[in-house]
């Protein structure tokens, strides 16, 4: 045994050095780029279910607004006075 320790400590080998640059520059940027895939994807998701709610409203205001009441509808009905009450002056008093 030669009693050294290994360690990851930076080389003093130009080469060595360089090709740890290009291999961390090349990670970085292969990050970067599926950062941006990634959030292309999310911000796609998110446009396709903001126009489906768009559409699934509209859809369901023109479906309320053929199905609703009629402006010109009667109702018309019977109706019969089971109890009739006497309001009395006592009673507009104690109100």
């Amino acid at each position: 045994m030669n009693g050294r320790v290994f360690s990851f400590g930076a080389s003093r080998n130009p080469i060595v050095q360089v090709f740890s640059l290009i291999l961390v520059g090349l990670a970085l940027i292969v990050a970067a780029f599926m950062g941006a895939l990634i959030l292309a994807v999310v911000f796609g998701v998110a446009m396709i279910a903001a126009v489906g709610l768009v559409i699934r409203v509209w859809w369901l205001r023109r479906k309320i607004k053929r199905s609703g009441p009629q402006s010109n509808a009667v109702i018309e009905t019977e109706y019969r006075v089971v109890h009739e009450r006497r309001v009395r002056e006592q009673d507009h008093r104690n109100d």
